[in-house]
């Protein structure tokens, strides 16, 4: 199986669409059927993570190099250290993407009043 393969397979099994996984990732929809398709075989690996992070399985499963879709990264896929906490927010956010937008607007108010304590 491709990498382009596994992420297909594992974006359609977690109910992700082209689009809303290319819009974590910060590439387009058309970016994400590239590689879905095999048109584009090098992903970088910055995209890469950031897909395997989309999708809660480690970079290593995407590579064919594990075989468990279900076993998630052992560190944290954004890590705090040299962001900014509101980029750390909206990132957190745009995971929800399932969620309607007064949904996330509560998420978002309950964050700042934890981050106020």
């Amino acid at each position: 199986m491709t990498i382009g393969e596994r992420i297909k397979i594992t974006r359609e099994n977690r109910g992700m669409s082209q689009e809303s996984l290319g819009k974590f990732c910060g590439s387009g929809k058309q970016t994400i059927y590239k590689y879905e398709n095999n048109i584009v075989s090098n992903i970088p690996t910055d995209k890469l993570e950031r897909i395997a992070s989309a999708l809660h399985v480690s970079p290593a499963y995407l590579m064919g190099w594990s075989v468990d879709p279900d076993e998630t990264k052992k560190e944290s896929p954004l890590p705090i250290s040299g962001l900014e906490l509101s980029e750390v927010k909206r990132r957190a956010i745009e995971r929800i993407l399932t969620l309607s937008d007064d949904e996330i607007e509560y998420l978002d108010r309950l964050a700042d009043a934890a981050l106020a304590r």
